[in-house]
């Protein structure tokens, strides 16, 4: 490791510890039951059909969006901090306007004058390294929605929780059925299952997992994920230049 990357490096162990954090947050919400679940009956006839919604549901902690806003921006950050090393390594000592860059296109990463007014105080050997990260919409898909995860988080977290549902029919008859929505939004009176002709059914959760709401790419996936997948792809960063 270069000396002058190593701040860099102990901001992204401070980033790996917060991701640690968030999981053990979300352990503590899910042991203390944040939910109920209730049986609402399609129609009247006795054994017919019911569904299986959520209620008495428990907000997501603000601790867990907050942690997740947080280090998204500082993986952002550390990014931003590289470039900045780069145009020092290179004689540079007014640093305004150096950032790292992310396009939309691979186009705009190399005809755009905003994008290149980002890195041109590096050196152009350096600049072909950033450039065999693909930085851009289409190229390198994760760091392009590492870059809108941090500009939404200025507006609205873009978390939500979605619950992971299953069910198991205790006495079994020939026309029971089943009807499980794999994964739904964490939210009163959200439908788990469609149960039919059961006599006795044993239906709960088996977990919740933070998901993005935003931006398009990220959209459902987990964010304890998308996380790790983010601080293995600046860490990527870090080493190529270390």
């Amino acid at each position: 490791m270069k000396r002058d990357l190593q701040d860099a490096f102990e901001r992204l162990k401070w980033c790996d510890k917060e991701i640690e954090t968030i999981g053990n947050v979300l352990s503590v919400f899910w042991n203390s039951k944040p939910y109920n679940l209730k049986s609402i009956p399609l129609f009247a006839e006795t054994g017919g059909a019911f569904l299986i919604i959520l209620t008495d549901i428990k907000s997501l902690p603000i601790d867990i969006r907050q942690r997740v806003g947080t280090t998204v921006n500082e993986l952002r950050s550390i990014l931003d901090s590289l470039a900045c090393t780069l145009a020092i390594r290179n004689g540079e000592e007014n640093l305004a306007g150096v950032s790292f860059p992310v396009a939309n296109s691979q186009t705009s990463f190399i005809n755009d004058t905003g994008i290149r007014r980002k890195i041109r105080k590096i050196s152009n050997s350096d600049k072909k390294l950033i450039a065999t990260l693909e930085p851009w919409q289409g190229g390198n898909d994760l760091l392009h929605a590492l870059h809108g995860a941090d500009i939404s988080r200025k507006h609205k977290y873009g978390v939500k929780l979605s619950a992971i549902a299953e069910g198991v029919s205790i006495n079994n008859s020939k026309s029971l059925y089943i009807r499980s929505i794999p994964e739904c939004e964490f939210k009163e009176g959200a439908v788990l299952a469609k149960i039919g002709y059961a006599k006795s059914v044993k239906f709960d959760l088996m977990g919740i997992v933070p998901t993005y709401s935003e931006p398009p790419f990220l959209v459902g996936k987990n964010a304890i994920t998308v996380l790790n997948d983010f601080s293995s792809f600046v860490q990527k960063a870090l080493e190529l230049f270390s």
